[in-house]
């Protein structure tokens, strides 16, 4: 697009010349053929001047859908952050806001900031009074809108705002806060029936987990009320929907979600030293967890895979405590080596995607752990 991206480069006439040579061999492309025949004259790359006069007319009659478009490709590719020659680059970002800079669209406008701010927080660069001043825009055009659709669609912009902001909240802490922001998104994806409601609900949990982890809350006074009895059926009940409605994505984020209540349960059991409970917590989560990146891998969301490996490699980081605790040392280090194995695995996605170099601190603790546990088991056996 005018030339903002240098730094990607894509062999297209190789792609379009190998789609066509495989259209044409099924037969039945007859608009394919009638290009083909009118372009006698031109036979080598007949259809890239074709492709070119097309793209220019779609960037001149619709300069602004094309912007979006691109600026949505760019932030489903999660490509958030590159480096040309150590320079760094936000592709999506800068994308988003050369969209906003032309577009008079108000509702568009929106839904673009709101997604700004997820892309900014998602490479750990949101603060609070960008998240605030979203939701409050996107709450102010709900007041003055009266048509349907127009509401129906803020409304969805601002469910998703509000979800968002609450992360932000509970990134910095103030979870108490977060609890009640959450709650507002929960209650208007009830209202307005957003099937994203499941992510909402699950992360009123993880604030809790984090206020539990960081300040020293009781889980339960932050968590959904009576969660211990319903909320892993409730994320079983949402992750089928998905999958039933073929919603690949969100049945995998689910599951994950699911297996992450699993192993917050496990870790809970280990701390009471009911070692039965914990193994059993724990298979459940590592269960789902290979479920939930089997789907992300056919899905070839690396980003999320990482995630996966991660969760994957703490349980068995928690596996192997136990197996610690019960003398079975063989089984500990083979456990430990699968972390590592997996933490390694982390690693060589983080260090090709920069976006998620922040996340470095996952692959700290994996290793941290792993050396504790090796550094325990040796001094056991030398007991021995």
């Amino acid at each position: 697009e005018e030339g903002h991206y240098k730094c990607f480069k894509v062999d297209v006439d190789e792609f379009l010349r190998k789609v066509y040579e495989k259209a044409k061999q099924g037969k039945s492309q007859l608009e394919l053929d009638n290009w083909q025949v009118q372009c006698l004259g031109n036979q080598k790359e007949w259809w890239k001047a074709k492709l070119e006069r097309w793209g220019d007319n779609l960037w001149q009659s619709s300069k602004n859908e094309v912007r979006f478009l691109w600026a949505r490709i760019l932030d489903y590719l999660r490509i958030y952050r590159v480096y040309q020659d150590e320079t760094e680059r936000r592709p999506a970002e800068e994308a988003y806001k050369r969209f906003l800079n032309e577009s008079s669209d108000r509702v568009l406008n929106l839904e673009v900031k709101m997604r700004l701010a997820y892309v900014r927080r998602t490479v750990g660069m949101s603060s609070l009074e960008e998240s605030y001043e979203v939701v409050d825009e996107i709450k102010s055009s709900l007041k003055e809108t009266q048509g349907k659709n127009e509401r129906k669609r803020l409304q969805m912009h601002l469910s998703r705002a509000l979800h968002e902001y609450g992360i932000v909240l509970q990134n910095a802490r103030d979870h108490i806060k977060a609890r009640l922001v959450l709650d507002e998104a929960m209650k208007l994806r009830t209202l307005i029936n957003d099937l994203q409601f499941p992510y909402s609900l699950f992360q009123e949990f993880i604030n809790a987990v984090q206020a539990t982890r960081t300040l020293g809350y009781s889980v339960d006074s932050l968590a959904p009320i009576g969660w211990r009895s319903w909320l892993i059926s409730e994320l079983e009940k949402y992750s089928n929907q998905f999958k039933e409605a073929s919603q690949p994505e969100d049945y995998g984020q689910t599951l994950h979600n699911l297996a992450f209540v699993h192993q917050f349960l496990a870790e809970e059991f280990e701390k009471l030293r009911n070692f039965d409970e914990a193994e059993k917590e724990f298979n459940h989560s590592l269960k789902a967890y290979d479920e939930a990146m089997e789907i992300r891998k056919q899905l070839r969301d690396r980003r999320m895979i990482a995630q996966s490996k991660v969760r994957i490699a703490q349980c068995n980081l928690g596996l192997a405590r136990i197996s610690c605790e019960r003398g079975d040392n063989e089984e500990a280090r083979e456990r430990i080596d699968k972390a590592e194995k997996l933490g390694s695995d982390v690693e060589g996605i983080y260090n090709s995607t920069p976006q998620e170099r922040f996340r470095w601190a996952d692959i700290k603790q994996i290793r941290e752990e792993a050396s504790r546990l090796k550094k325990l088991l040796n001094s056991m056996e030398k007991e021995h």
